[in-house]
């Protein structure tokens, strides 16, 4: 039994540590290039490259909110960029959102179920490549 409580617990962690991203290629995907190497921009450069379509979200993440669920949005905006080779990322919309959760709880002697709402940060991007 222990062995199947660690082993659901494992899984549970490794699950939530992943920020979900996703993109949808709309030009030329390059080599991969370093995560670090990927500007965030608010604004429009003057000359860019499209190359995908990103969506990032907070959900899943462990971060206590704020700030911190931003940049947890921002850094699997960045990485799926980089994966795709982009050197920029522009960002199209930021914004909260919430989605109701069935969570167990234990308290050593017995488990239960309750609903809680969860607010996380969701965004949109254009990966791009500027020479």
């Amino acid at each position: 039994m222990t062995k199947l409580f660690t082993f659901v617990v494992f899984c549970a962690l490794v699950s939530g540590c992943s920020s979900p991203s996703s993109h949808v290629v709309t030009g030329e995907v390059r080599e991969a290039i370093p995560t670090s190497n990927v500007v965030v921009y608010e604004t429009l450069p003057e000359q860019y490259s499209e190359i995908a379509v990103l969506t990032a979200s907070s959900k899943g993440s462990y971060s206590l909110g704020g700030e911190s669920l931003v940049e947890d949005v921002m850094r699997s905006l960045r990485a799926e960029a980089a994966a795709l080779g982009a050197n920029g990322v522009i960002l199209t919309s930021l914004y909260d959102d919430a989605a109701n959760e069935t969570i167990t709880t234990f308290d050593g002697h017995q488990s239960g179920k309750r609903d809680v709402v969860k607010y996380y940060k969701r965004a949109q991007a254009l990966a791009v490549f500027i020479e």
